[in-house]
């Protein structure tokens, strides 16, 4: 059984570098002062529109994760997410980080901490409210060697800040799976699925 806490620290953890083949599912990552951030549309086409719809929902991960073979019992992960709050409307709920050990589903968290894109539809105002990094942990996953994917939220912008471990981690090996490769609409992104 694996246990999820989150901003706890008990077992000190090597940080291991974000490299583009640990993150799948993203066309291109980001650079940033203080991580990566996963991008579904390569800069080149993110050029081309200087939309702010465009950009936050080609920046939210949805289908990205990272991907690992590691004999880690602990992984935690820095993050900052960026949520968005509509005016007048309900708080949507806040998107979860799914951990999958050897193909099965062994936990999810949410971060702490986060930016937060104010939205007042009726006007079309866009404010950004800045908020701290968060760290998400899973710990007391299974001895030995073992493939681990942390998928990132679908439906809020994520920038990698610091992945750590207690074990070495190496990119999981190409498994030959197919490639879906889908434009589409806030449907079939999975939009406040």
């Amino acid at each position: 059984r694996v246990s999820v806490e989150e901003g706890v620290t008990p077992v000190p953890l090597t940080p291991v570098p974000l490299t583009d083949d640990l993150v799948r599912g993203a066309i291109e990552l980001e650079r940033t002062e203080r991580g990566v951030v996963p991008h579904r549309l390569p800069a080149r086409a993110r050029a081309q529109c200087g939309d702010p719809q465009l950009a936050m929902a080609e920046a939210q991960p949805s289908g990205v994760r990272l991907a690992l073979r590691t004999a880690a019992t602990a992984l935690e992960l820095d993050v900052l997410v960026t949520r968005r709050e509509y005016v007048g409307a309900p708080l949507r709920p806040d998107g979860r980080f799914d951990l999958v050990v050897d193909d099965r589903p062994a936990g999810s968290v949410t971060a702490p901490g986060g930016d937060t894109w104010l939205i007042d539809m009726a006007t079309g105002s866009f404010d950004l409210r800045s908020g701290p990094v968060g760290t998400i942990r899973f710990d007391g996953l299974p001895a030995g060697e073992k493939d681990v994917e942390v998928w990132l939220p679908h439906d809020e912008g994520v920038e990698l800040v610091v992945l750590r471990a207690d074990a070495t981690v190496a990119p999981l090996p190409d498994r030959g799976r197919r490639t879906w490769l889908h434009h589409g609409s806030s449907i079939s992104h999975g939009s406040a699925a």
